[in-house]
C-alpha cells in the first residue's frame, strides 16, 4: 500500500501538468474505492 500513496502524492505534486487532472480525478476514484473494501474487510474480519 506505501507505493500507491507515493504514487498518489506524486500526482498531487506542483509539477504534475494539468493534462493528467482527468487521470488524477481517476486515480483518486480508484484509491477512495480500494480504501472503502479495505476498510470494510477489516470489518468484517473483527466480527
Amino acid at each position: 500500500m506505501h507505493n500507491l500513496s507515493f504514487i498518489f502524492v506524486y500526482l498531487q505534486s506542483p509539477f504534475v501538468t494539468p493534462t493528467t487532472n482527468n487521470i488524477q480525478q481517476t486515480l483518486q476514484i480508484i484509491f477512495s474505492l480500494q480504501e472503502g473494501l479495505y476498510h470494510l474487510r477489516m470489518e468484517e474480519c473483527r466480527q
